[in-house]
């Protein structure tokens, strides 16, 4: 599966190979990560990091993401 992040500024980020996505919670300080069938529980922020993590990895700030999809 591949993972296509658009952000704000028209830009498109490519992640082969999909295997989750993890950020720093917040409030308990703990990595927090979601698989493809937890991705409805994935909620934006914009003061966090978000990696992406396939065959390629990719870190974007959650203020930068416009949306997330797959293919």
């Amino acid at each position: 599966m591949k993972c296509e992040v658009e952000l704000k500024n028209g830009k498109t980020i490519h992640v082969q190979g999909f295997d989750f996505i993890e950020h720093l919670d917040i409030v308990g300080n703990e990595m927090k990560q979601f698989k493809s069938e937890d991705l409805e529980k994935l909620e934006l922020i914009d003061s966090v990091n978000y990696t992406i993590i396939g065959s390629s990895i990719a870190k974007v700030k959650g203020e930068q993401i416009l949306f997330i999809h797959f293919k």
